[in-house]
């Protein structure tokens, strides 16, 4: 099956660095596609909307695999990954979201910690690697030395490709109104860390709750799990896609 990987607020595809190949590998079966959301990546000539259905009817016109995908995204594309699937429910055969939250299930101080907002202005105005180095402590659990190479990889994108601020708000702002779907066709499956520093993982348990899905919780990895705890994911997805196939449905 095809799979359609999204990032997150303010990245860019090549910020899953090996995690694509890993899936590929690990999950059966799987062709894997990245795209990058308007406004960022190789669409960071373009003007990011200021909804989240806006985003989906972009990716959706862009989307470079077959219909019907899975999808797996993290955090702001896991919000666009499920209004993907309820728009449009023949377009999605299967939907894994990581650390992901919506405006209607969650407190706004839970979806986006108040203390990295209160940064949000002066991480902006940084130089690449000191913004890098500062993003990295925020959503990653891992060693500051283990990460070093990534910020220095991470600011090298950076510098050949850089999101207008602009944009970041734009996301932002989508964000902040996206709610959850009343109902989803295709099977879900909600990933997140009780260490998350970035957003709550009870943003993510509410989620599950309100949409019947299993949640399972990584213990020690950050908000970007593709990063702490690829091996985990594909574990959690590998075993998890047997149970969801249709014929396992009650």
């Amino acid at each position: 099956m095809d799979w359609l990987l999204l990032r997150g607020l303010a990245r860019e595809q090549r910020h899953f660095g090996a995690f694509p190949a890993l899936f590929a590998r690990r999950v059966p079966n799987a062709r894997v596609h990245t795209l990058d959301l308007p406004g960022f990546g190789d669409q960071a000539h373009r003007t990011s909307p200021t909804s989240v259905d806006a985003i989906v009817d972009d990716l959706r016109a862009r989307v470079p695999c077959a219909r019907p995908h899975g999808i797996l995204a993290l955090s702001l594309g896991g919000m666009v990954a499920l209004r993907w699937a309820e728009r449009y429910p023949d377009d999605v055969a299967r939907v894994v979201v990581v650390n992901t939250s919506s405006a209607d299930l969650s407190p706004p101080w839970q979806r986006f910690s108040l203390a990295v907002g209160a940064r949000l202005p002066r991480l902006l105005a940084a130089a690449p690697l000191g913004r890098e180095r500062a993003i990295l402590g925020i959503t990653s659990n891992r060693a500051q030395d283990e990460n070093e190479p990534v910020a220095r990889q991470w600011a090298t994108w950076f510098d050949e490709v850089r999101p207008a601020r602009a944009n970041v708000l734009r996301q932002l702002w989508a964000a902040s109104r996206c709610k959850s779907p009343r109902h989803l066709a295709a099977p879900l499956l909600v990933l997140a860390s009780r260490a998350d520093r970035l957003v709550s993982w009870r943003c993510s348990e509410r989620l599950a709750c309100a949409l019947h899905a299993p949640l399972l919780l990584h213990d020690a990895g950050g908000h970007d799990l593709s990063l702490d705890a690829p091996d985990w994911i594909c574990d959690q997805v590998v075993q998890w896609l047997p149970r969801s196939s249709p014929s396992s449905s009650p």
